[in-house]
């Protein structure tokens, strides 16, 4: 399968991140890294307008009906400036969740909501590093009458304090299911959890007799749940492609300008040696990003391999380019001032979530032994 972008998807590459660069600076991640929404009103109406919030979503279920190279382009953009907003959580979790399911009235007025930018959503993936291991569910989904009631608590749910729907699965007394909560619901609680990387908001979701939609109700893992998830590793593997990408093109650009002993520090071979191993793991996790989403947006495909393959190549490419641009910088890059330290967190909270680098070799190795 062709991983050569086409003339249209370059042009929308480079629109988006001229769009990208002159909407998000510096200065804006430190603001909304510091608000408990981190959320850009402006931006993320702007966004609707661009119809980015349901881009890789069918028009059938209510989407744009863009395909999963373009949402990846536009990830790898946000990536690049470290977008600080709901956008992950409900675009590529959420969105993508309900795009699996049967296209239902109650489905597709979500997806709208979605698609306007009035409604913002998330999935919760219970299991270690946002895994979905069914086996360890701390949320229980009791029948009421004709109705459903949650109780438990849900840790690490991205932008959980701020979603206005939150999808979530749930031991139920035949197996698992998959619920949605409305924020509207009295009894849900959710509280935002300080972690590594303040540019991705995380909570801690209670539920105590909370009133749910049942989505699917299975004896084991709902329909789609392994492609959903996936996906999500996807879309955050092209995002963490674009933050090693700008880590090495700041950290080009300090050598060209640093000088010591009357020479450019990007003429010493160490530095050389170092930007070039970075260039190569960055061009090597390209090619698996790209090919993954190819496979993406092909629907039906098996995307278990690819999806391993790639999150585990931009995790390393990413903290090595991040690690190596806070080095090449100095003592300037130690410090809270320069944004070298803002990207070395999202890459190292990028690199645990979803699965580590070792989780998805072994994955890998599982896969392979299958076919």
């Amino acid at each position: 399968m062709s991983i050569v972008l086409t003339d249209e998807q370059v042009e929308f590459q480079k629109t988006v991140r001229s769009f990208l660069q002159s909407k998000v600076t510096e200065e804006d991640v430190r603001r909304l890294a510091a608000d408990e929404r981190g959320l850009d009103a402006e931006l993320w109406q702007a966004f609707t307008e661009l119809e980015f919030h349901t881009l890789a979503v069918p028009e059938e279920n209510g989407g744009a009906g863009g395909s999963w190279v373009e949402l990846g382009l536009l990830l790898e953009e946000m990536g690049a400036v470290l977008v600080s907003s709901p956008f992950f959580a409900s675009t590529v979790l959420a969105a993508q969740a309900l795009a699996e399911l049967d296209p239902d009235a109650q489905r597709r007025a979500w997806i709208e909501q979605l698609r306007s930018g009035e409604l913002t959503a998330t999935l919760a993936l219970p299991g270690r590093h946002g895994s979905y291991e069914p086996e360890v569910l701390s949320v229980r989904a009791v029948e009421a009458g004709a109705g459903w009631t949650l109780e438990g608590i849900q840790r690490q749910v991205i932008d959980g304090s701020t979603a206005g729907l939150i999808l979530l699965a749930a031991r139920t007394e035949e197996g698992y299911g998959l619920f949605a909560v409305e924020r509207s619901e009295p009894e849900l609680g959710a509280a935002s959890v300080a972690t590594l990387d303040p540019t991705r908001k995380m909570a801690s979701v209670e539920l105590s007799g909370v009133a749910a939609i049942p989505l699917t109700l299975e004896a084991g893992q709902w329909p789609g749940s392994d492609r959903v998830l996936d996906l999500a590793r996807i879309g955050l593997a092209a995002e963490q492609l674009g933050g090693a990408r700008s880590c090495l093109e700041q950290a080009v650009a300090y050598a060209k300008d640093r000088f010591q002993h009357g020479q450019a520090i990007g003429s010493f071979q160490a530095i050389k040696h170092r930007c070039a191993d970075i260039f190569l793991a960055i061009e090597a996790a390209r090619s698996n990003v790209y090919h993954a989403l190819s496979l993406a947006a092909e629907p039906g495909s098996s995307l278990d391999a690819a999806a391993s393959v790639a999150k585990a190549a931009t995790s390393e490419a990413f903290t090595q380019a991040a690690t190596g641009s806070v080095q090449i910088h100095g003592g300037i890059g130690f410090s809270w001032e320069h944004p070298a330290h803002l990207y070395l967190k999202r890459a190292k909270s990028s690199e645990i979530l979803l699965g580590t680098a070792a989780d998805h070799r072994e994955r890998l190795a599982s896969c392979l032994a299958m076919h």
